[in-house]
């Protein structure tokens, strides 16, 4: 047979990461022995032996910092010297594999290079970051809309509340997206994901209160958030399965669960959007705003304010607190006690009793003027 022992060239290894052990290949192309008693393994780093097996001896000695390399001494008959360590052994560097058989001897040199690897790739850690960052920004377009449009029917503790949860999550989600900047997987990664997906549930909740301010439920509203809801589930179960794997074949369903969260904010923007349009053009129609006249209490003074600058008191007459009444009135008329449930009064022929729709889509009764074309959303009687 031939006087040197033919390997296997593998000129170069990498790991990564994900790696738990790391193999390095060393085959040896002619091997004669019988027994592995006839078999010499030898392995060094840089000039260091840091692995030796005895086959006469049957021993295997590795050193104090490659504690956990080995070989696989029944494959050594089929040719098998390959080194098996733990990653976090194996350093960066030239290795050789010396194999001796008897008389006969070979060795090959493999350098070992170290793989950084993105855990999710370019295209799905843009969407992981830019969806959520949509969502909010059309969460500030409601909110926007709510108080232009819908101001007379926020309080001001309401709008400071839903102010402090937006600027809360938009802090959170800006965190978030800072520590999972695109990178190796890490606990670092892991809690920055973790931010940005938890933390989109508020939105859930900051468009309903945007819905129940604004106009109420209504059934287009329900099946919004309802579809939200579903994308955040989908998030969380994305996220509960690619937090655990270094390679996270789940990111799909999570990008697709913050995906739906972003649609239902849009959706929700632009169903806002054409609610107050249209309640817009309806006043438009309407014609002049005819002024009441509203005693104020305490200063024994007395002014004119519109419907409009008065209907901040529609949400106390709906909810039968008639005490909002007190002190609006049209001029010329006074104003007639009403029970919560007898919605009737005596008025001049001219005027007639309806009912409205007012600019929060909501049914109230009121007193239309004919001359003027205009409900009011207050009870007077004629003089």
């Amino acid at each position: 047979g031939s006087a040197q022992l033919l390997l296997n060239k593998t000129k170069l290894v990498e790991y990564t990461i994900c790696n738990e052990t790391v193999v390095i290949p060393c085959f040896v192309i002619n091997v004669g022995a019988q027994s592995t008693k006839e078999m010499y393994v030898k392995w060094k780093f840089n000039g260091t032996y840091i692995f030796i097996y005895d086959g006469n001896k049957n021993i295997s000695t590795a050193n104090l910092n490659f504690s956990s390399a080995k070989i696989a001494v029944s494959k050594l008959l089929k040719g098998d010297a390959s080194l098996k360590m733990s990653k976090d052994d194996v350093k960066v560097g030239n290795y050789t594999c010396e194999v001796t058989e008897l008389s006969r001897e070979g060795e090959t040199i493999i350098e070992v290079k170290y793989r950084m690897v993105s855990w999710f790739s370019p295209n799905e850690n843009i969407l992981i970051v830019i969806f959520p960052i949509l969502a909010i920004l059309l969460f500030w377009g409601q909110f926007g809309i709510l108080t232009l449009k819908y101001k007379s029917n926020c309080t001001s503790t309401k709008i400071i509340l839903l102010l402090i949860a937006g600027l809360l999550l938009t802090i959170i989600v800006i965190v978030g997206a800072i520590l999972f900047i695109p990178g190796e997987y890490s606990i670092k990664n892991s809690f920055g994901l973790g931010f940005i997906v938890i933390s989109t549930g508020i939105l859930i909740l900051l468009q309903y209160n945007v819905f129940m301010t604004a106009f109420g439920m209504t059934s287009f509203t329900i099946a919004i958030l309802i579809t939200q809801v579903l994308g955040y589930v989908l998030a969380v179960v994305g996220l509960c399965l690619c937090v655990t794997a270094c390679v996270p074949v789940h990111g799909p369903l999570l990008i697709s669960g913050l995906g739906i969260i972003a649609l239902a904010e849009l959706l929700g923007l632009v169903y806002m959007k054409f609610v107050a349009f249209k309640e817009s053009k309806g006043m438009m129609n309407e014609g002049p705003i005819a002024p009441a006249s509203r005693s104020f209490t305490g200063n024994e003074k007395s002014s004119l304010e519109t419907q409009t600058s008065a209907i901040w008191r529609e949400e106390k007459v709906l909810g039968g607190d008639l005490e909002a009444l007190a002190g609006v009135c049209f001029p010329g008329h006074q104003q007639e006690l009403l029970c919560e449930n007898c919605f009737t009064a005596p008025l001049r022929p001219k005027t007639v009793m309806k009912l409205s729709t007012s600019r929060l889509n909501r049914e109230v009764v009121g007193v239309e003027n004919s001359q003027s074309s205009r409900a009011a959303l207050f009870y007077c009687t004629g003089n």
